[in-house]
């Protein structure tokens, strides 16, 4: 799940109608937070009830059926050359389970993981309890070498890949590092519609693509979609009087 904070103010004249999502968060907790804090701004203050909060799923389009309920959610890593580290965040702080997907989003590889390599021709992993690391080739998409010592994966990327030196990253340090989803939202008539918010480029681009070419209403006025990318739980914004 993502939550996204919308504050949507109508006013008897026109001119004073104001809609702008303000912040997307990774945790309900942190848009709460937030909602507080942009109430104290003077474009939001005593207008408590027109900002709100809203959650979607991943990948999971809203607008269409009107209301999606989360099961779980998701984080994304971007590698290069297409690559993503996904997890599928279910509460349990533990859980480091990871999905590795490549640029076609097919799933290349699945299990326990802590810390990872990027490179544009490979990407090494490593489990922290077994000390087990792995180097998946992203040509082939799949495992090339395994080994418990630093040294010997070193030896072997410097063979195959002609790497002097390599280290790692934490896959699970703060979200705000590390989160990017993609929003799609439409403008319609001067009102802001949020479609939902995805994993990737491709995915929220294929939504827009079947909406442009199926639903009524978008179908005939199909160049208002709006596609960005969009970083989790950044809020650093201040807004005055509009």
């Amino acid at each position: 799940m993502v939550y996204e904070l919308f504050f949507s103010y109508y006013d008897e004249n026109p001119e004073n109608d104001d809609e702008i999502i303000i912040a997307v968060y990774s945790s309900q907790e942190k848009a709460e937070a937030g909602r507080k804090k942009f109430l104290k701004q003077p474009r939001f203050k005593g207008k408590d009830e027109f900002l709100e909060i809203s959650e979607f799923e991943i990948n999971k389009p809203w607008w269409k059926e009107g209301f999606w309920r989360a099961t779980m959610s998701y984080f994304i890593i971007e590698l290069l050359n297409g690559y993503v580290i996904e997890k599928e965040k279910e509460g349990d702080p533990e859980n480091h389970n990871i999905k590795i997907r490549n640029q076609e989003e097919m799933k290349v590889y699945q299990g326990t993981m802590d810390y990872y390599y990027d490179h544009e021709k490979f990407l090494c992993l490593k489990n922290i309890e077994s000390g087990q690391m792995y180097c998946l080739d992203k040509q082939q998409g799949k495992i090339q070498y395994e080994a418990n010592i630093y040294e010997d994966m070193l030896n072997f990327l410097r063979q195959r890949y002609q790497i002097e030196i390599f280290g790692w990253k934490e896959i699970f340090r703060e979200w705000g590092d590390t989160m990017y989803v993609y929003q799609l939202t439409y403008r319609d008539e001067g009102n802001l519609l949020t479609i939902g918010y995805f994993g990737s480029w491709k995915k929220a681009r294929n939504v827009m693509k079947k909406y442009r070419s199926t639903l009524p209403g978008f179908k005939e006025y199909p160049n208002y979609f709006i596609l960005k990318k969009v970083k989790l739980d950044e809020d650093d914004y201040y807004f005055p009087e509009k």
